[in-house]
């Protein structure tokens, strides 16, 4: 039973990644687009809480923020990314974030508790609205101000 769950995850994220496809990509004002000078830009970070609790040790699940716009990362089973071509990441400085649009690749993992913390964080990473950086950790609040994702800086690369 829990086989056939995991399968109809794999194939609803498969269904979304298809949907965003023929989509056009969200334009963002060219004031809003983190440059060289963004505080997230050319930083690398390993989340440590999902919603409040710890994750799982090993994997580490990274998050990095490139110079020219792109964020890519490692999710314990999967990479992920955003470019220009999809929307980017916007940080501003007022503390707004977004991702309009994120690819993620589809590669199942055996291990059910770490394949349900993955995707419990690509969609916390999705509905994340805010940022804030406190004591060399990187906050991220969804829509109704809760802290849903923390991060603590990183010097690792992307597995």
């Amino acid at each position: 039973m829990m086989k056939r769950f995991w399968w109809l995850i794999l194939l609803l994220l498969i269904a979304l990644l298809l949907a965003s496809c023929g989509q056009e990509p969200s334009t963002p004002q060219p004031t809003q687009r983190p440059t060289q000078h963004s505080p997230l830009a050319g930083t690398v970070w390993a989340l440590v809480k999902l919603n409040g609790h710890d994750v799982l040790p090993d994997p580490h699940i990274t998050l990095s923020f490139l110079d020219d716009e792109i964020l890519k990362g490692f999710a314990g089973c999967n990479g992920y990314g955003g470019g220009p071509d999809s929307g980017g990441y916007i940080a501003a400085d007022d503390g707004s974030f977004e991702i309009p649009m994120l690819a993620v690749t589809v590669k199942f993992c055996a291990d059910e508790q770490l394949m349900a913390q993955e995707n419990e964080y690509i969609k916390m990473l999705i509905k994340a609205v805010r940022y804030r950086i406190e004591r060399g950790r990187l906050l991220f609040f969804g829509d109704e101000g809760k802290e849903i994702l923390e991060f603590v800086r990183s010097e690792e690369g992307i597995p």
